[in-house]
């Protein structure tokens, strides 16, 4: 078993690592989007094997059903509702839906 010392560049080898698989992915999601769904696969895997909790950021730019990197417009629909001040982001390729809030908190 690592000791917490061993573990801290483990966590930061794989924060590193995920975010090149993402840059990855947006690269080429235009143009091939399997192979970009391909990254977003490898990249949660690697997550899931080290335990490693993707940021915020990171979480709202993939389809979580699918796999499918969100572009508004090709691979994700996105409608604002103003009375609830949420956003719904809607996967064109498999239905998939993610509804987040816009409104500042007090």
């Amino acid at each position: 078993m690592q000791t917490a010392q061993a573990q801290k560049p483990v966590k930061e080898i794989v924060s590193e690592r995920v975010s090149v698989l993402l840059s990855l992915a947006e690269k080429i999601s235009d143009s091939n989007p399997e192979r970009a769904k391909r990254y977003i696969a490898i990249m949660r895997a690697l997550c899931k094997r080290h335990n490693y909790r993707l940021p915020k950021e990171m979480k709202l730019k993939f389809c979580k059903k699918c796999g499918a990197y969100w572009k508004a417009g090709k691979t994700a629909r996105v409608r604002l509702n103003k009375r609830t001040k949420c956003a719904e982001y809607v996967c064109i390729l498999c239905g998939a839906k993610r509804t987040l809030s816009y409104a500042k908190k007090a």
